[in-house]
């Protein structure tokens, strides 16, 4: 039956006698229920990116000047900053991580954060790599000819992954205050 089949057009109340207020409020929990399922659902996903992006309640701007500092105290300098997002120099691939990299011919990568407001509070924030190719110019964000790491590239996929974990980290600790 149709929603409206139940509604007694004299009165404007359900047939079981509850009021129009009592069922304002019961439509808008379930809607607010639906927008926070929602929002959960968005958040999970199962992309590539998967271990290279996480939730924080700290502002856009606070998470990355974490990862700015986080970036720099490994040894990587900022290249680009944006409104939302910073992306780092090129720089060579570290030498234990070129076999796998040796399917292209590179040896150069920039890493990438970008912080964005989520519609319920907080910042999603998301670390990506490039791979760079010989004779790529420009400081764009990536590169012009740059190449995202992806899973298959297992072993420079797990150090965006730790990049991520020392972003994660740090903005944890800012979090709790410590």
């Amino acid at each position: 039956m149709h929603l409206l089949e139940y509604l007694d057009p004299r009165t404007f109340r359900y047939k079981s006698g509850r009021s129009g207020t009592a069922l304002a409020r019961s439509s808008a929990v379930a809607a607010s229920l639906g927008l926070m399922l929602l929002a959960a659902c968005a958040s999970v996903g199962g992309s590539a990116s998967e271990g290279t992006s996480f939730q924080t309640k700290l502002s856009a701007d606070s998470a990355l000047r974490i990862a700015a500092t986080q970036l720099q105290i490994h040894g990587y300098k900022i290249g680009v900053r944006g409104k939302n997002m910073i992306t780092t120099e090129p720089r060579a691939v570290p030498q234990d991580l070129r076999a796998a990299a040796a399917k292209r011919p590179v040896r150069r990568w920039v890493l990438r954060v970008d912080a964005t407001r989520v519609l319920l509070g907080g910042t999603d924030v998301r670390v990506a790599g490039f791979l760079v190719p010989d004779g790529a110019t420009g400081r764009g964000n990536p590169p012009e000819g740059a190449h995202r790491v992806d899973q298959e590239d297992r072993q420079l996929f797990s150090e965006v992954r730790a990049v991520a974990g020392w972003v994660r980290d740090a903005s944890q600790r800012k979090v709790r205050g410590a």
